[in-house]
């Protein structure tokens, strides 16, 4: 028995030995992360971390994550498209604790295993070739996009899951097996749960070119186009299971929320294009994060498009040999074009086209193209690659070329050298040594040091694959590996980690309270700003009162509600912030009045306040529920205010009566309190259908699983 486990262990390891060794090297590479010395920066910590921790509190404490009082007037956590509330990983890292910092390094690091071995099994696939794909899935999984995006979780999970999904629907059109085609679903469902939007949409546009191209390829085959029809049936069928709470939520919010329409043809929609300026990233990744006007236009983590200095070479030598690639050749070259046009955004005409496509006003930076077609060149250097490695060497123009962009990098050095100074070089060395987030040194500078390492890289590579007589794959492995680790050490102090160490940061996680803040219950929102006496930690400036799961009218996330917003615009944000979580009215307001507390206006019917005749007390926050003893001594009924954003539903009861709810305020919730009554007020959020969504889907997931092993097998 334990012969015949060895046996199956060692079968395995030599079965998989590329794909365990890409595993290897990628947490290798990231060791900040994998060795938990750094945390992650900017809105992976901001954002998507307290996101995942509300979501894993209330689930901790025995309640659904319904409701998030904790910013912005409070809103609908479950229904929030990046808290990967639905998103299996998630589930599984919940099991094991409430979300914190080691469960965010977990899930980011896991984006970048999810793509390299995605893009490993895709190119697999395309070039048959098991050394290139390996090439491919490494320069894939660090690249660029990978590094310099990697604040951005949700687009990083967004690109990890893409090449399976495309493998997936390839392997169905190649085999005509109805088992890839649930396994298409269960990645387009991993894609859709964790990724932003924008990738969403994209993916669907991508599968739709797919399955247009198979059908027109197969069009006089009857059996082909009725096998790609119904497997198209089984993939939306299979995915609408998969994704039901993840529908439901969405449909919950959607009358409510900011982004659901077309935005507007101007400055938010089209921020951040990758333009001509960025293109230094393909030669020079560490350029791009300079001090330098040129790359102004688009933010610091949408500027980098390396997919190596390997993968750029392969590239334009297998465009030199494009007529011999395989069948996918010229489909890559025209995703590639594409791609790059639309990273443009408005800075070209052809965006204010594709503007006009369902979905492609939902979105913003443009630059997030530009990963299609690092895929794309990927994938086509592969063409290359196999073919080196099939020869074992590089032909005679191969070596000229080499030398050609060798010669190249030589006149960038003197050029560099020339425009910069030694004090700058040295103040440059210094902060890269320093951990410094934000080098003030000039972009000659960097250049210099990008090309010093490059041929220190050079000079590594070949003095190492003479002395231990390396193959050709073995050395440009030993090239690839130098060349993303260097850049991802410039880099990464910029891009990818913070210089604050993990340990800290996990202090301040194991330091937060377990019950619900009741504190700040009758204060007015205006003074609930993040910084009253809430605890805090270096890393985190937004999102404070989420940790500290206290009320709050201040916050961090896009999920926002459109009353919300537009209640800025019209000026009723401010007299809301004026008021606490309850208060009964002492005043209608008029155009034209001054700023106080008390306001109420737009109810659906007229109000009478009568001053001196109602009381609050025993105010309390509670999961998905607020409530206050209220007395109102008055012969008419009052209005009484719940200063969160009116959702439709919310129930209101009055001693386990129920009351209706209005919208008043331009944005949040009243109700009417009868006259002559005294007793407890609950506000009550609930989704009862939810949670059978949820059941249906994972037993979804489960069913999927098990058809796919049984239809193995066979």
């Amino acid at each position: 028995m334990l012969n015949q486990f060895r046996t199956t262990l060692k079968n395995f390891f030599i079965t998989h030995q590329y794909s365990i060794l890409l595993v290897f090297i990628i947490l290798a590479v990231l060791y900040p992360f994998t060795l938990f010395q750094y945390i992650p920066k900017w809105d992976n910590i901001n954002g998507y971390l307290p996101y995942r921790y509300f979501i894993s509190d209330y689930l901790w404490n025995g309640h659904l994550p319904f409701w998030n009082p904790f910013q912005l007037f409070g809103y609908p956590g479950y229904a929030d498209l990046q808290s990967g509330c639905w998103y299996p990983l998630v589930w599984v890292l919940m099991l094991f604790g409430k979300y914190d910092i080691t469960s965010l390094m977990i899930e980011l690091m896991s984006c970048f295993v999810i793509a390299g071995l995605g893009m490993y099994k895709l190119s697999n696939y395309i070039h048959q070739c098991k050394k290139t794909a390996f090439i491919l899935g490494l320069s894939f999984a660090l690249s660029g996009f990978m590094v310099g995006s990697a604040q951005l979780m949700v687009f990083l999970v967004g690109v990890a899951w893409l090449p399976w999904c495309i493998w997936a629907l390839l392997k169905f059109f190649d085999s005509q097996k109805y088992k890839y085609m649930l396994l298409t679903a269960v990645f387009v469902a991993m894609q859709i749960t964790s990724a932003s939007p924008a990738f969403t949409i994209i993916l669907a546009y991508i599968f739709i070119g797919m399955f247009l191209y198979q059908f027109w390829n197969n069009r006089t085959s009857f059996v082909s186009i009725k096998t790609n029809v119904l497997g198209g049936v089984l993939l939306v069928v299979t995915m609408v299971v998969l994704l039901l709470p993840y529908i439901k939520s969405y449909l919950d919010f959607s009358p409510y929320f900011n982004r659901a329409d077309k935005l507007e043809y101007q400055g938010f929609l089209l921020s951040n294009p990758f333009v001509f300026a960025d293109y230094w990233s393909f030669l020079f990744p560490y350029t791009v994060i300079s001090d330098c006007d040129w790359f102004k236009l688009t933010d610091l983590s949408m500027r980098n498009a390396s997919i190596g200095l390997l993968g750029l070479f392969a590239f334009i030598l297998s465009l030199t040999q494009i007529k011999k690639a395989g069948k996918y050749a010229y489909t890559l070259l025209f995703g590639v074009v594409l791609s790059m046009l639309l990273a443009f955004g408005d800075q070209l005409f052809i965006y204010q086209y594709f503007y006009h496509l369902p979905g492609f006003g939902l979105f913003r930076h443009p630059s997030f193209f530009r990963v299609y077609a690092m895929l794309c060149m990927l994938l086509l250097a592969g063409f290359w690659l196999k073919k080196v490695f099939q020869n074992e060497g590089f032909s005679g123009v191969e070596k000229k070329v080499t030398w050609g962009l060798i010669f190249i990098f030589l006149g960038f050095f003197i050029y560099a050298g020339i425009n910069t100074t030694p004090e700058e070089i040295n103040k440059n060395i210094e902060q890269i040594f320093d951990l410094t987030e934000f080098h003030s040194t000039s972009f000659y500078a960097h250049l210099l040091v990008n090309v010093v390492v490059f041929f220190l890289i050079l000079i590594i590579t070949a003095l190492l694959t003479k002395t231990l007589k390396l193959s050709i794959f073995k050395t440009l492995l030993l090239f690839l590996l130098l060349d993303t680790t260097s850049q991802i050490r410039l880099t990464g102090p910029t891009t990818l980690y913070y210089n604050i160490e993990y340990n800290e940061f996990k202090t301040y996680f194991n330091s937060l309270p377990n019950e619900l803040n009741q504190t700040y219950n009758s204060t007015p929102f205006k003074q609930l700003d993040d910084t009253q006496g809430l605890m805090t930690t270096k890393g985190v400036w937004m999102n404070v009162a989420t940790f500290n799961k206290t009320i709050s009218s201040t916050g961090y996330n896009p999920m926002r509600f459109k009353a919300f917003d537009n209640s800025k615009i019209s000026g009723a944000f401010e007299r809301v912030l004026e008021n606490p979580l309850f208060y009964f009215p002492n005043h209608v307001y008029q155009p034209g009045d001054s700023l106080k507390p008390g306001y109420i206006w737009g109810t659906p019917t007229s109000i009478n306040i009568i001053e001196h005749s109602t009381t609050i007390n025993e105010i309390k926050v509670d999961y998905n529920k607020f409530s206050a003893k209220v007395t109102n001594a008055a012969n008419e009924s009052q209005w009484f205010v719940l200063n969160q954003n009116h959702h439709y539903l919310w129930k209101a009861y009055l001693n386990g009566a129920e009351l209706p709810v209005h919208q008043v305020n331009e944005m949040v919730m009243g109700v009417e309190i009868p006259r002559n009554t005294d007793g407890v007020v609950e506000f009550v959020y609930d989704s009862p259908k939810l949670i059978y969504a949820f059941i249906i889907s994972l037993l979804g997931y489960l069913l999927v699983i098990l058809l796919f092993w049984k239809l193995s097998k066979n």
